[in-house]
């Protein structure tokens, strides 16, 4: 199975605004929108969109793919798929350092090292397309075949999971939506809060996405679970709010309070304070970000240990296990298994070793 990403035409179109209730993203040019942006304000689609994709490449493409013909008639150089690959992972927000490039067969292996962790994704050998992931047909996987293990994590009565995120990383979200059915079972027994990277990447509407979610959870943690279950799925936090029947008067109070102690509309309106002159800084949790290394979304960090993606690969029964894994004792629930399927990020490989990152 190959999962397919048309690399020039994410490369020739921009970037566009999202609005959502009454926020704005001003950081964004309305006027241009990659396929792939679209992808990034509506992750929770991305499964449809694939597998179109999928088939308009098969029925487009087809025929030089699986000939072994490029669409430009040969292969370009491993200098040229450099250029490409890092300027389409960066146009999709994501922080991916090229290791090395080989050619095999009918392809380019790229390896990557991305959110600490190494991969391949591949490349046609005319550049023009990029694969997430194959299968060998040669090779029968067996249902037994042991994914990557979960580190060393040391145990504790009351394990402490931190769930970094921005509020509009796609891969943010995705492991929200994983991480909601645990706090469900685990929340009385575990700490696990959602916390924030130190910068934003996806305009003002995730500043004032993260204030929200942030007071929410800080302040009426009783409502925090039903407004991000609405939130992950709809991106709009002003409906959201209401449906989950929070205290406005209180989430404005909070909202203000750590505007003023964290400088944050300061920070976003003085772009020189910017990362890397790109990226307004969202300090609130910055120290406990720093004291764990966290870079980019998502990172999850259990009683002090980062957990690697590829292990969890977004799997509520997977993250369920790895936390119980860290008590002393583990509490009845842990015996309970989560019947929510894996979350339809559509990243694999790799790319589930990636994120949303500067």
């Amino acid at each position: 199975m190959l999962f397919l990403f048309a690399m020039e035409e994410s490369e020739n179109k921009g970037e566009s605004s999202k609005t959502s209730g009454k926020h704005s993203n001003k950081s964004v040019n309305k006027s241009q929108k990659g396929f792939l942006d679209s992808m990034r304000d509506n992750p929770w689609i991305l499964t449809s969109i694939v597998l179109a994709l999928i088939l308009i490449v098969v029925v487009a493409f087809g025929n030089s793919i699986f000939s072994g013909n490029s669409a430009a008639g040969g292969a370009v150089s491993k200098e040229e798929i450099t250029k490409k690959i890092s300027s389409f992972f960066e146009k999709q927000g994501m922080n991916a350092k090229i290791i090395s490039i080989e050619r095999e067969g009918m392809l380019y292996t790229v390896k990557l090292e991305a959110g600490g962790q190494t991969g391949d994704v591949y490349t046609s050998l005319d550049g023009k397309m990029l694969v997430l992931s194959t299968i060998p047909l040669d090779v029968v996987a067996s249902p037994d075949t042991p994914q990557q293990s979960a580190p060393n994590i040391s145990k504790s009565d009351k394990p402490k999971v931190d769930l970094f995120v921005m509020s509009h990383c796609p891969y943010g979200i995705e492991a929200q939506k994983m991480m909601l059915p645990v706090i469900s079972l685990l929340g009385k027994s575990a700490e696990i809060k959602v916390r924030f990277v130190p910068y934003a990447m996806h305009g003002k509407i995730e500043i004032d996405d993260n204030n929200i979610e942030y007071c929410i959870q800080k302040d009426q943690p009783e409502k925090f679970n039903d407004f991000l279950t609405c939130f992950v799925n709809s991106a709009n936090s002003s409906a959201c709010i209401k449906n989950a029947k929070v205290n406005e008067t209180n989430l404005n109070s909070c909202m203000a309070a750590i505007d003023k102690q964290f400088n944050i509309t300061t920070l976003y309106n003085n772009r020189s304070t910017w990362l890397s002159g790109r990226y307004p800084l969202y300090p609130v949790e910055e120290k406990l970000a720093e004291q764990y290394g966290v870079q980019g979304s998502e990172n999850i960090v259990i009683n002090g240990v980062s957990i690697s993606p590829s292990v969890y690969r977004w799997s509520p029964e997977k993250m369920k296990q790895i936390i119980c894994s860290s008590f002393n004792n583990p509490p009845a629930e842990c015996k309970q298994n989560i019947t929510s399927t894996t979350t339809s990020g559509g990243a694999t490989g790799a790319a589930a070793g990636a994120g949303c990152g500067a």
